[in-house]
């Protein structure tokens, strides 16, 4: 494969609605499926980044969690993409005045204990990932374009350890590997959790994270924060570095297995539910989500015939506004609930055995 910097011609979707329209495709699941990569023309200059010197580190690839061998090297080399250490952040009005930042652009928004920040898409394409402190707490806001995925962690390890992360290069299942510059441990954003080295399976504290359109973040938050594009590097943040991908069928990368029962960029709301030692996973087109947010409190109850050995579980998702996310809840004291926004391919890869809700009239109770 021609190694370029980031003129791959794949792409995170443009706007987040055409995450909520249907896609054909003929694709089916099968471990023989070959895959294209498409790499971008090098002469298009206005897709080139300046070249970076990357920081050199020996990856630790000790008492992995995963099959290494399943981990590909993207043509990325470590920090090739490069998160930011040293971020600015101006008001929503400045950044609309002065950054060409619009209402209905998309962001990704955190909060930490109380504290909100927003970190427009345009800059996260770019970079994956902010080193940020919010509130006293150092944290890590990552932004996956392969998977459409969020994601805020603290960034301390233990009580003497805190670290600050990078892009890997190495992708897994599609998904993009972070490394910690404190051990250069690998980890996985959409396993939540470090998946090699010395902290392997250690998983960090999470903060609710979500995407949104500026247009609500100003109606709820009109003096919040947001990441400003004086980042210190030369980008066209006016550019999406990913071209289509957001909104074709192109898979950059193979999966093992994916579910071809939806499309493969359906956005979905992926719940996990833990009870005692059982696990198991949901799925919810956001599609679906966006058309039933009226009910405000959605509440689904899976039995026996839909979770075999475990006990009548009850669920509810509830429609936030004005931010147009989602949070879910339980009754049980004994339930876990955790939550994760991705592209169907992404999730069923991971979680072949995930129930689907397609309608409210067999699961709305």
């Amino acid at each position: 494969m021609k190694k370029t910097y980031f003129t791959h011609k794949f792409a995170l979707f443009v706007s987040f609605a055409l995450l909520f329209a249907p896609y054909t495709t003929t694709a089916m699941a099968s471990e023989d499926i070959s895959y294209t990569v498409e790499v971008g023309d090098a002469s298009a200059p206005e897709n080139v980044m300046q070249s970076e010197q990357p920081r050199i580190y020996h990856l630790d690839f000790s008492n992995p969690r995963v099959d290494v061998k399943q981990i590909l090297d993207s043509g990325i080399v470590v920090d090739e993409i490069p998160t930011l250490l040293a971020a600015t952040y101006i008001s929503l009005s400045e950044a609309q005045s002065h950054e060409n930042l619009k209402d209905d652009d998309y962001v990704v928004g955190v909060d930490i204990n109380g504290e909100f920040r927003f970190y427009p898409l345009s800059i996260l394409n770019w970079h994956q990932g902010v080193n940020d402190i919010i509130n006293g707490e150092p944290i890590f806001v990552s932004w996956d374009p392969l998977t459409a995925q969020p994601y805020a962690i603290n960034r301390k390890l233990d009580d003497r350890t805190t670290t600050e992360f990078g892009v890997s290069g190495l992708v897994y299942r599609s998904t993009s590997l972070y490394y910690d510059r404190a051990t250069q441990s690998l980890w996985s954003g959409f396993m939540k959790k470090a998946i090699t080295g010395q902290f392997n399976n250690f998983v960090p504290q999470e903060y609710p994270s979500y995407v949104t359109q500026v247009k609500f973040v100003k109606s709820l938050f009109p003096n919040a924060l947001t990441l400003s594009r004086e980042t210190g590097y030369v980008r066209d943040y006016d550019t999406n570095p990913y071209g289509s991908y957001g909104h074709d069928t192109t898979m950059l990368f193979p999966v093992r297995y994916f579910d071809v029962s939806m499309p493969r960029k359906e956005y979905v709301l992926g719940v996990t539910i833990r009870r005692g030692p059982m696990v198991r996973e949901v799925a919810f087109p956001v599609s679906s989500l966006m058309e039933w947010r009226q009910a405000k409190g959605l509440k689904f109850t899976f039995g026996n015939d839909i979770f075999p050995s475990m006990p009548a579980t009850k669920i509810t998702v509830h429609y936030l506004e004005p931010l147009g996310r989602f949070e879910v809840t339980s009754p049980h004291a004994d339930v876990q609930i955790d939550m994760t926004y991705s592209y169907w391919f992404v999730w069923s890869a991971f979680h072949p055995n995930t129930h689907v809700v397609r309608t409210l009239g067999n699961d709305f109770l």
